[in-house]
């Protein structure tokens, strides 16, 4: 892509996107051990944008993620339904970023 086609993704969509990894990571305690105490209690997308819209809470957010990612990683990733592919993709990506082999998937084929 070149500067004219590339999009810059909002810090609340990029916060929801770290919540839904998380949310379907093969282990329950990677949601419920600690993201639970950072992440809302029922955080919808439009929340998201006024609590981690800004650089600095988004920046907060991320890095609790990559430890949590980190530390569930070997875990897998439990991926059911087809319209929850793009979730892998971003699990993708972020193993790409972060020198990780791909995530273990289960459910669809990966």
């Amino acid at each position: 892509m070149n500067e004219k086609t590339t999009k810059k993704i909002p810090y609340g969509v990029l916060a929801w996107r770290l919540n839904e990894i998380i949310s379907h990571m093969n282990d329950e305690e990677a949601y419920y051990g600690s993201w639970l105490y950072i992440w809302p209690d029922g955080e919808t997308k439009q929340d998201c944008n006024s609590d981690f819209g800004d650089k600095e809470s988004y920046s907060e957010l991320e890095e609790c993620f990559i430890r949590k990612y980190k530390a569930y990683h070997s875990d897998g990733i439990c991926i059911y339904k087809e319209e929850d592919r793009k979730i892998l993709e971003w699990a993708n990506a972020w193993d790409k970023k972060l020198g990780l082999e791909k995530i273990k998937v289960f459910g669809l084929e990966g």
